[in-house]
């Protein structure tokens, strides 16, 4: 990030970056209980059209929005990618749960055919 400052000339440091993540935050805490990962990606989409106007308007040249608007998408992705890393992490713990009868229960009847097969009498062909 130390890069950061030496790309991205001065005059953008006074330009409030933690404003643009904190009203997507919030649109995104709404969407995630009513219409999901559609409606956080239109939020993010109308968020960052906001900001880039915001940037605009504080007369950034083009090539320092293109950017902080690439750091801000990347910024966007990462998040994503957590949220998905956790749910992925809740929906394994549930199929751990729901897997791991039914391992115990096939270990069981393995075990029993093994011994019903030696208990008959069949040996090894090879």
């Amino acid at each position: 990030m130390e890069g950061l400052g030496n790309s991205i000339s001065e005059s953008v440091q006074h330009v409030p970056l933690q404003t643009l993540k904190e009203e997507i935050i919030k649109n995104n805490l709404s969407a995630e209980k009513s219409l999901g990962f559609v409606q956080r990606y239109i939020n993010e989409y109308k968020a960052k059209n906001k900001f880039r106007e915001r940037l605009k308007a504080e007369n950034i040249s083009s090539s320092d929005i293109k950017t902080i608007m690439k750091l801000v998408s990347e910024e966007l992705t990462i998040g994503r990618r957590v949220e998905t890393l956790h749910t992925m992490q809740k929906y394994f713990r549930y199929w751990h749960v729901a897997h791991l009868p039914f391992a115990i229960i096939m270990l069981v009847i393995m075990i029993i055919h093994v011994a019903v097969t030696i208990a008959f009498g069949y040996t090894w062909i090879f």
